[in-house]
């Protein structure tokens, strides 16, 4: 079935949560028909490679420095339709790589790059394309297009951290407010601030991730999510979910406390009109983005029944925990997650 090169860990601030996507695929892409070599970038761009015999003790790491340590340094070679992995030592094999699977999270990685290199190289890239994968990282250009097309979104804004006096930002709506990076994901950089006088902070700590951000007015919901899976085959919603955290935002050191107290939602906790309509939206809003391959929808549902979109992550982040991604969410279609990534894989 050729050569899958899973590819993971990066330069973004969001390497950590790539490790994790990693290293929930390993049970699942050992039982398919591939041959899987596993690609870590360190944060520097090195790339160091170990197969799948190796990969659950290599990616059973709490530090990328770990990996870093004890995984053999290859180089990427590139030509129209080829791509090898060549060791840097010469006793150790070479691999060429006949689909990319890109698992990265955030900027150099998310945002179309590596779909760009493989479009240019004429290789076999699954999930999405460089314009989803762009769009989709966006929030600013995402939200624009989603809400032109008729779907409501939080009242928001950009703001240009380098320009902008934050002691006195000029907004067209009250707080409290969300404060975003306009590009990055994970909730990392995401701050609340409850009126304008804690905007300046909440500002500033989004600068670190680029000279623009989001100031978004804050909603009181549950977050909604659902997943889109299509490829030239098929085209399935998966079942939906939610989650109603103890905090005005699920920030991305909440996601790392396991004991934060969080009411998750399945499927049955929903009206069925409630799941249809988040159903419906979803897969508009995947194919607005430019989606293909495997993403998740996430909306923000108030107690009104009002639904508003909140983003696209067009390479979801997993956990092994089956509470943690799309594990269990597939059971509408009679099919495993499993085989949602064998999907992906097809040629």
């Amino acid at each position: 079935m050729g050569t899958v090169g899973v590819f993971f860990g990066g330069r973004s601030s969001e390497h950590r949560v790539s490790i994790d996507t990693a290293n929930a695929l390993v049970p699942i892409l050992s039982t398919l028909d591939h041959h899987v070599v596993w690609v870590y970038t360190s944060e520097k761009g090195r790339l160091l490679v170990c197969d799948t015999a190796t990969a659950d003790s290599c990616l059973d790491s709490d530090t990328p420095v770990e990996l870093l340590d004890r995984l053999p340094e290859y180089r990427l070679l590139l030509s129209p339709g080829t791509m090898r992995l060549d060791p840097i030592t010469e006793s150790l094999p070479h691999f060429d790589i006949d689909v990319v699977l890109p698992l990265f999270h955030g900027a150099i990685g998310e945002d179309g790059s590596i779909q760009g290199l493989c479009r240019f190289f004429d290789i076999t890239c699954a999930g999405p394309t460089v314009l989803g994968a762009a769009v989709g990282l966006d929030k600013a250009i995402s939200k624009s297009i989603v809400r032109d097309h008729g779907i409501p979104v939080p009242d928001y804004t950009i703001v240009d951290i380098a320009t902008t006096d934050l002691t006195r930002p000029s907004l067209p709506f009250d707080g409290p407010y969300v404060v975003k990076p306009r590009s990055q994901g994970s909730s990392i950089g995401v701050s609340f601030a409850c009126d304008r006088s804690e905007l300046d902070t909440a500002i500033t700590a989004a600068r670190r991730f680029g000279t623009q951000c989001l100031v978004e007015q804050y909603v009181e919901a549950v977050e909604v999510h659902c997943y889109v899976l299509k490829t030239s085959s098929i085209a399935l919603t998966s079942r939906i979910s939610g989650k109603a955290p103890d905090t005005p935002i699920y920030s991305y050191e909440s996601k790392l406390r396991t004991s934060q107290r969080i009411r998750r939602l399945v499927d049955s906790d929903f009206d069925a009109d409630i799941v249809e309509r988040v159903q419906q939206q979803a897969r508009t809003v995947f194919d607005l983005l430019d989606g293909r391959g495997l993403a998740r929808v996430d909306f923000f549902l108030r107690d009104n029944g009002e639904l508003l979109f909140n983003e696209l992550n067009s390479i979801p982040g997993l956990r092994r925990s089956p509470a943690y991604g799309s594990f269990n969410s597939w059971a509408n279609h009679g099919i495993e997650f499993r085989d949602a990534v064998a999907e992906l894989l097809r040629p």
